[in-house]
Formats: C-alpha cells, structure tokens, sequence
C-alpha cells in the first residue's frame, strides 16, 4: 500500500495495481442419497471456485474431490437419510465438508486399492488431489469427510468457461480428448483377426 497527498495534510491510500480480492463464497447444501446429487455437487462446486477466479487445474482437482467424497456417501450412508455437503471458498483457499448419517468409517483409513480392484479408490483420489484431509466417524453413526486446498489464483470466468459450449451453464467441454495408447495384452493370440 502506498500513500500519496494529493492535497497538503489530506494522505490517501492507493491499493497496487493487480486483481481485486475475490468475495468469499459459501455453498451449503442437503441433498438427498441419489445418484443425480453428485453432478449437482459438482456444479454447486463449480459455480463456487469459478466465482474466485483460480486455476482450471485447481478448479477440477477440488470439483472432483468433492465428486469423490459425494460418490461415498450415496453409496455407503444410510438409505433413508441426506447428505450435507458444504463448500467455503475465500481467496485461494477451499475447505469442503461432506456429511453423511452411514456406518462411519474405521480407522485407520484403507491405503490405496489394489491395481486391480474396481472401486474403492474415492479416499486416494481426495488425499491425492487436495492439500490435507480428514475422515471422522460421528457417534452412533455417519461419516464427515473434511478436505482442505490452497488454489493458485488465475483462470477467473472467462477463463475458465472458454473452449466448446455446453449444455450445462458455467461448464465447457474439453477441446480434445486424448488417451494413452492400448496396452499390450500378454496373452497369446491365435493370429486371427479381431
């Protein structure tokens, strides 16, 4: 900050040129344990980050994390009840809470599933993609899943919206989509064509 006296005895503060500070944003939500809540998660979360103007790659890293942590409890909490999902942004830092009224978790937590095993791979995913994580079971039962990202500022709206329109608002398609090449199957063939 810089002061400068335009008028003799009157200093005046000028804030340095660069971006404004981003509002704080806060999203609270009830959602039922439906399958369909977890794309709308995913949209309460890019509506939330997208305000704030930080990186695409900060920006997808936390929307899939809260994907993942949703992902859990529709699939693990109690049928009949909700899920709480709330999502705080200020400035570049993120802190998620996702609640659920299922069995709890026990502790320790899983380590990373098998290269094999089809699922169970929600807690890495989150662990890997966000800064620091916390998984706690409620007393008699449920599950609060609390992760926590510092995001580089510097995609914003414009930036973040650009590319292929969708058909969901505040959401872009991916320009191109690549994928590795095939695996080799080790498997002998019997030199037929497939």
């Amino acid at each position: 900050m810089t002061t400068t006296s335009p008028t003799p005895g009157m200093p005046v503060a000028t804030r340095a040129a660069g971006p404004a500070p981003s509002p704080a944003v806060r999203i609270d939500a009830v959602l039922p344990r439906l399958a369909w809540t977890i794309a709308h998660a995913r949209h309460l979360t890019r509506a939330a980050v997208t305000r704030t103007g930080i990186t695409p790659d900060d920006r997808d890293a936390v929307e899939i994390a809260v994907s993942e942590a949703c992902t859990n409890a529709v699939l693990h909490a109690d049928p009949a009840t909700d899920y709480q999902l709330s999502i705080r942004v200020d400035g570049p830092h993120c802190e998620v809470h996702v609640s659920d009224l299922g069995g709890g978790i026990h502790h320790p937590l899983p380590g990373p599933p098998t290269p094999t095993a089809i699922g169970s791979r929600g807690l890495a995913l989150i662990r890997a993609l966000t800064d620091a994580l916390t998984v706690g079971t409620a007393d008699p039962a449920g599950t609060t899943v609390h992760f926590t990202k510092i995001m580089r500022v510097g995609g914003g709206a414009a930036a973040t919206d650009a590319g292929t329109p969708s058909r969901h608002p505040g959401t872009r398609q991916a320009d191109a989509v690549t994928a590795p090449p095939p695996a080799q199957d080790p498997a002998p063939h019997d030199g037929a064509p497939r």
